[in-house]
């Protein structure tokens, strides 16, 4: 059980789908009302990074005890099969199960502490979020097995962890906070669609029913890039209606990275070897619009300020955390 095989197992490359929520729930916070609290920020990002590897290992866990993810390790990538720590016996079911449910537990002390320095509605935020990533694939509800678990972590991964994050900064919510964290959801909906397409076959005979296990390969694609179109429509009904700060439109500078991930999608449904690109890709389009909508908030003329710091505070912890990911997405570079 080496500190490397956590590190497998931990996948923290899908970690930033959480703390980069959080940021541009901060973000928007700031551009929009004019508010952020440092300490209640990095208890946030802190909770969040905990939670989402503590969801990583259950659905390791309940797909390993559902036989789920033994494919061919010649077809598994960091983006699909699971991390490989449990089937590879890198890691022991005992341990993994320890594992997350400290990490849950450290994630509602954390919320506990949030909503005594802020107020009581933290606790929904908390419990929803807690509830979505244990019964992702836990039973009895497991969300990941009936083909509701990609519109459940759309939810979480925008709205939830975004919306939240700003009513722990802002103390309330706004229907423009609600618009500007919607299309990191919608991308994450994207995302799990296009990952679950190389697991077709497996999460079919595991019992999976998940969106791609129950209408197909090509189904999957399809809504893979039904999920990216509506992202940028968002973004570009946002910016018109003025929900969201003018800079947020240079998310689609990500649009050509899109449209390549959306060739290999539809083009390559069949091989897994080949869908790896489109899958490196949309973790690319995710982050980087999540970076840029950040931005766009810190800099919004609509706020009123926010305290001094503020800005160098957000953009620092998101840069921190990120610089793993940035090094794993360099070496997965074509």
């Amino acid at each position: 059980m080496s500190l490397s095989a956590w590190w497998q197992g931990a996948r923290y490359h899908f970690v930033s789908s959480s703390f980069l929520a959080a940021t541009v729930g901060s973000a928007v916070a700031l551009g929009l009302e004019g508010r952020f609290d440092a300490v209640n920020h990095l208890l946030v990002l802190a909770a969040l990074v905990i939670n989402h590897v503590a969801l990583n290992l259950t659905d390791d866990y309940f797909d390993y005890r559902h036989a789920i993810d033994e494919t061919d390790p010649a077809w598994r990538s960091a983006y699909s099969g699971g991390s490989g720590v449990l089937t590879g016996g890198l890691l022991s079911p005992r341990s993994v199960r320890r594992a997350f449910a400290l990490g849950y537990v450290i994630t509602a002390l954390i919320g506990i502490t949030l909503a005594w320095r802020v107020g009581p509605w933290v606790l929904a935020f908390l419990g929803v979020g807690l509830f979505s990533s244990i019964f992702y694939t836990a039973p009895p509800v497991r969300f990941g097995y009936r083909g509701v678990g990609e519109v459940v972590m759309l939810l979480n991964f925008g709205p939830v962890i975004g919306l939240g994050t700003f009513f722990v900064q802002a103390g309330r919510v706004t229907f423009p906070a609600l618009w500007g964290t919607l299309p990191l959801g919608v991308l994450i909906f994207s995302l799990i669609c296009l990952n679950e397409i190389p697991d077709f076959a497996e999460d079919r005979r595991g019992g999976k029913r998940n969106l791609v296990a129950r209408y197909g390969q090509r189904a999957g694609a399809v809504l893979y890039v039904a999920g990216l179109a509506v992202t940028y429509l968002i973004i570009a009904v946002g910016v018109g209606m003025r929900w969201m700060p003018p800079g947020c439109g240079w998310a689609f500078l990500t649009v050509p990275l899109a449209v390549r991930s959306s060739r290999a999608a539809l083009r390559h449904r069949e091989a897994p070897d080949r869908v790896v690109f489109a899958q490196v890709d949309i973790v690319r389009i995710h982050n980087i619009v999540a970076i840029l909508l950040a931005l766009a908030y810190c800099f919004a003329k609509t706020g009123a300020g926010g305290p001094p710091g503020a800005v160098p505070v957000i953009l620092g912890a998101m840069a921190i955390l990120y610089l793993p990911v940035a090094v794993k997405m360099a070496r997965a570079g074509r």
